[in-house]
């Protein structure tokens, strides 16, 4: 249990921290190659968060991706919705 819920934290820190970057600098939307690259980049580090503390990363990465997909939709560009 403990590795479940620690796992769920570190996955909602990270996808929360990603949408408040898209939200706070909107310099960072011109460019859709630029977001979905910082996309991936904030999901694994969320991965080797866990891992390197021996959580389950599967669980982090799920939680951030559907944190991300959900609250940082409106905070990209048009065309990096559809890339990402």
């Amino acid at each position: 249990m403990e590795v479940f819920i620690v796992s769920l934290l570190i996955g909602t820190a990270i996808g929360l921290f990603t949408t408040w970057l898209f939200k706070t600098f909107r310099f960072l939307t011109h460019s859709c190659v630029l977001e979905t690259g910082i996309i991936i980049y904030m999901a694994m580090i969320s991965f080797a968060i866990c891992e390197i503390l021996h959580f389950s990363g599967v669980i982090s990465v799920l939680v951030a991706g559907i944190l991300m997909a959900h609250y940082n939709f409106y905070n990209i560009s048009p065309i990096g919705k559809v890339s990402s």
